[in-house]
């Protein structure tokens, strides 16, 4: 499933609305964790295209536990971060 959803952001010409929309999980995603689970890793996916697009190398972390799920890297200055996009996203029990 991960990597159709890869297959799927990729192949999109502008990501700007979606990246715009992965800060709050919809409430039309039931509290499924599967569902959850598949919109957490679209939103991972969306930030690594995002940041490939501000022209750094990046790479989705496949194992992880309470860590980073994105690494990206300058291809010039060899800078490097790690992101989460659990660390931008509204929790559904921030805001009930």
């Amino acid at each position: 499933m991960r990597r159709i959803i890869i297959v799927f952001i990729d192949s999109l010409d502008d990501i700007v609305f979606m990246l715009e929309q992965i800060g709050t999980i919809p409430e039309s995603i039931t509290h499924d964790p599967t569902e959850e689970k598949l919109f957490v890793k679209a939103s991972d996916i969306i930030l690594s295209r995002s940041f490939r697009e501000i022209g750094l190398k990046s790479t989705l972390i496949k194992e992880h536990a309470d860590s980073a799920d994105i690494h990206a890297e300058s291809y010039y200055f060899m800078d490097t971060l790690l992101a989460n996009t659990k660390a931008f996203r509204m929790n559904r029990t921030a805001i009930a």
